[in-house]
């Protein structure tokens, strides 16, 4: 589903400082790795990226990682995720009202023995702890300076 959303973010750190990579376009191009990454800029202090769907979608998950394609890059994956969720027809990325419906929270323990923190993991949502959540629009609000390689939404697209 993210593949056919646009994406849109507060900041970027390649706008910020003129650096060839981290922007919203890569966290739903369909390629792992750093180069097709975004990354807020270091002066946003709540960093987002936001996913506008082309219609209303039930959503059942999200999914990412810091870098699922290179075991080196270990930094900028601990932290909070915001996800929050915009219901209104065509809504505008920036100016609408977002659902705060899950807060991510990566340390350096998350989950069981083993649990890698820069790669890719499936965090189901649902409405109320059942049945799925409706939007037309997805944001993620990071702590600064998180990256997200390749967000995935899992869900259906809700017939017109």
């Amino acid at each position: 589903m993210a593949l056919s959303a646009c994406a849109f973010n507060t900041s970027s750190y390649g706008d910020e400082v003129g650096f060839p990579r981290h922007f919203a376009q890569g966290v739903n191009d369909g390629i792992y790795g750093n180069d097709n990454s975004w990354l807020g800029g270091p002066s946003d202090p709540a960093p987002a990226i936001i996913l506008k769907f082309p219609g209303a979608v039930d959503i059942t998950a999200i999914a990412f990682g810091r870098d699922n394609s290179n075991p080196a890059n270990t930094d900028r994956s601990v932290g909070t995720y915001n996800v929050s969720v915009a219901i209104e027809n065509n809504p505008d990325p920036f100016n609408t009202n977002y659902t705060l419906i899950a807060t991510i929270q990566i340390t350096a323990l998350t989950g069981s023995a083993g649990f890698i923190t820069r790669a890719r993991h499936l965090y189901p949502l649902s409405s109320e702890g059942c049945g799925t959540i409706y939007a037309t629009a997805l944001r993620i609000e990071t702590d600064v300076g998180l990256l997200i390689d390749e967000l995935e939404v899992y869900g259906t697209a809700v017939p017109a």
